[in-house]
């Protein structure tokens, strides 16, 4: 399966929803000289407090899972993408330069579609910056 370059907003949509437990208090000024920053692709630090990074052009390699009990073989894909410009994540907020932040559904726009044609599956995900 060969997957577009939208397949990295499944991952970053994960992340930016799995808000569940996490207090809804805006990251304060200086939590870039308190929480580690850690650019995507090198080893997590212990503990939950860190700053992840994805520099503008870096690939970011995404993965796709289909499972489900309906299936009776599940499948995988992996592609790579790259960002228009440099993000930072903490938990469900997102920066451009790491000291301005905004809850992250207010910055990005995502539309995920998924179906079946007689092609086969077929996802497609959108992903834009809130103007």
């Amino acid at each position: 399966m060969n997957w577009s370059t939208g397949s990295f907003l499944v991952w970053l949509l994960a992340l930016l929803t799995a808000a569940g437990c996490v207090s809804f208090q805006s990251p304060d000024g200086d939590l870039i000289s308190r929480a580690p920053i850690v650019e995507i692709g090198q080893p997590k630090p212990q503990g939950n407090e860190y700053i992840l990074l994805v520099r503008a052009g870096k690939e970011v390699p995404v993965k796709l899972s289909v499972s489900g009990s309906f299936l009776s073989e599940e499948g995988l894909a992996e592609t790579k993408v790259k960002l228009r410009q440099d993000l930072y994540l903490y938990k469900y907020w997102s920066s451009f330069d790491g000291n301005h932040w905004e809850r992250s559904h207010r910055m990005f726009d995502a539309l995920i579609s998924a179906g079946l044609e007689p092609e086969g599956g077929k996802v497609d995900i959108k992903f834009n910056k809130v103007q």
